[in-house]
């Protein structure tokens, strides 16, 4: 059996993070998802989406076609993570090649696009 590697990002709520006023709010998340959608387009991000768990802190995952290295470095120039709002914490997955298989969809680059 072929095994494919991966890094999963989990994206945490940082300690004691303020929230900002909403204007800036809107422009970060916007940016995050801006630059989540470049990470794609490059064939660097697979998929990526919200938690909805238990855990308030954990805000979200991502499964990265990129080492943990690259995959730490990508994920210390996003803009919510400069702006304080979160930390992505980073490791390598390892599953069976033929698992994991991309589709047609798109990420959001915009707050708009995910309520429209």
């Amino acid at each position: 059996m072929k095994f494919a590697s991966y890094t999963l990002v989990t994206m945490v709520r940082q300690d004691g993070s303020r929230p900002l006023p909403p204007e800036e709010e809107m422009r970060v998340r916007d940016a995050h998802l801006a630059n989540m959608a470049d990470m794609h387009s490059r064939g660097l991000l697979l998929a990526a989406g919200p938690s909805r768990g238990a855990d308030e802190n954990v805000r979200g995952f991502a499964i990265m076609l990129c080492d943990v290295a690259t995959s730490e470095e990508l994920w210390a120039k996003n803009p919510s993570v400069l702006a304080g709002r979160f930390e992505a914490r980073c490791a390598p997955w390892v599953v069976p090649a033929e698992m994991i298989v991309a589709g047609p969809g798109l990420p959001p680059r915009s707050v708009a696009e995910t309520t429209a």
